[in-house]
């Protein structure tokens, strides 16, 4: 499955980190921006939100060298 993944366009109510946004392949864009909610929202420093799945958040991992 495809997903769109954006990093620090909000930051944390809990810890102020920069939280991740993974949209999935029928999630709508304008211009680059959001037309839908994320499929998941969660803070990769304080665990908040709804994490994705393990194989997405390895998919993550992999692509931004970051531990999640």
């Amino acid at each position: 499955m495809e997903y769109t993944v954006r990093v620090g366009e909000m930051g944390c109510g809990v810890c102020g980190a920069n939280i991740v946004q993974v949209y999935d392949k029928d999630a709508e864009f304008f211009d680059e921006n959001p037309v839908d909610y994320p499929t998941w929202e969660f803070c990769p420093n304080c665990k908040q939100g709804d994490l994705p799945p393990d194989a997405v958040i390895d998919a993550i991992e992999d692509i931004t060298g970051v531990g999640l």
